[in-house]
Order: structure tokens, then sequence, then C-alpha cells
């Protein structure tokens, strides 16, 4: 991911030396709010929103104003704001107004996440439903690691463990094949974390270890912070 945040910055930087709005409100768009928040870098996200607001007051460039608008609000959200998430789910009811709905089965998936945080879960499962809904109708493959991974801890949430745990591994098998490592990350550290609720503390740490030991960057990453977190305690539990 730092690779992608470098890559995203440099490409924004080229549009902005051309000049062109247009450019740059798709880097920013597509990449750069996309990713700060992935990454869990608020001051990142923060820069990559304000830009983009910038440029949507001064060019009538309607696609990305529903993007703007949820990624406003998922910083908010970060931040604490609790009546982010309404705004959140006003952008995706934008996004599906005009019709433009790529990646939008991500961006359902990260509302259904709040949800879940916050233990809203009739709104998850609503969700997690109508993110299915469209990642089956559009096919769009990079989602469904992370969709089935909510979709397990969802289940873990309502007490139907055997299921969450089966929707864990193929979320794991799922990024595996499709190579998406932050993704694998992810899923393995809510499974870890799982496991250790329930005792299994080696089965965490033989899960996660190996996986958070074989990154070479995204160090500072929200994803990577937690997975070293919930290693920590798998180990701390197994030599109790």
């Amino acid at each position: 991911m730092d690779y992608a945040a470098a890559l995203a910055s440099e490409t924004l930087a080229a549009a902005e030396r051309e000049g062109y709005l247009m450019s740059q409100s798709n880097v920013l768009a597509q990449a750069l709010c996309p990713v700060a928040h992935f990454r869990g870098d608020l001051k990142a996200l923060a820069s990559s929103v304000s830009k983009l607001r910038s440029i949507l007051e001064m060019e009538n460039i309607g696609v990305w104003v529903p993007v703007q608008g949820f990624f406003a609000a998922a910083l908010d959200d970060l931040q604490g704001d609790d009546s982010a998430e309404a705004r959140m789910r006003g952008a995706i009811d934008d996004f599906i107004s005009s019709r433009f709905v790529l990646r939008l089965p991500g961006l359902i998936g990260t509302l259904a996440e709040v949800y879940l945080k916050k233990e809203k879960l009739d709104l998850a499962s609503d969700a997690l439903d109508l993110a299915e809904a469209y990642d089956k109708r559009q096919a769009e493959l990079w989602s469904r690691p992370e969709l089935t991974r909510l979709r397990a801890r969802y289940c873990a949430q309502i007490g139907e463990t055997a299921r969450a745990e089966q929707l864990y591994m193929m979320a794991l098998q799922e990024a595996r094949s499709s190579g998406a490592r932050s993704y694998e990350l992810r899923t393995a550290a809510d499974l870890a974390g799982h496991l250790n609720q329930s005792g299994r503390f080696s089965a965490a740490s033989e899960l996660l270890g190996p996986l958070v030991q074989s990154f070479k960057e995204g160090f500072q990453t929200r994803d990577y912070l937690s997975a070293s977190e919930v290693l920590k305690q798998a180990i701390a539990g197994a030599k109790s």
C-alpha cells in the first residue's frame, strides 16, 4: 500500500503540472481517496478530500461528487463523528441514482463495516446484501474477498461461529488467489482475533505470524498495526 500511495501521488503531481483538472479529479477520486482511507491515513485522506472538493467547485464534474461526499463522510466517521454514517449512506444513494456504480460494492462494504463496528447488525446485513448484489451484477472480483470477510464478521457477531470461520477461510482463499495481500492481512487479522476470543491462541499465532512477517512495507498502515496487535495478543495467550 505504500507503493500504491506513492504512485498515486506521483500521478496527481504530473496532472497538476499539466493543469488538467479532470485528470486531477480522476486520480483523487479513483486512487488517492480510496488508498488513503484503506491505509487509515487521516492526514492524506483529509488532503485528498479537500483537493477534490476544490476541483469540483471549479469544474462541473458531477460523476465525482458522490465520491467526494462519501470519503468526506468516511473521514468524519474515522474521526468519531457518529452522524457520518448517514452521509455515507446518502452518498451511496447518490451513486445509485447517477447509475455510475463503478467500485460501488467496495464502498457499500465500507459502510457495512461502520455498521458492524457500531453493532447495527440489521443495517450491516442489508448493506452487505446490497453490496453482494452489485458485486454479482458487475463481476467486480476485486471486492469479493473484502465482502466475504465482512459477511464472516457479521456471522461471528450474531453467534454463527462455524459459518463465520468457514467464510473467513473462503475470504483468505479469495484474497490469496487474486494476490490481494492487504485484504489477506485484514482477513487473517480478523480470523486470528476470532480465534483469540475462543482461546485458540496457538492457531491464531500460526495463522497470522508468517503473514505479518512477510510484509516489507506498509508498517504504519491501520491494518498492519492492527494485525501486529492481534498477533501480540495471540503470542501472549499461547504462553500463558
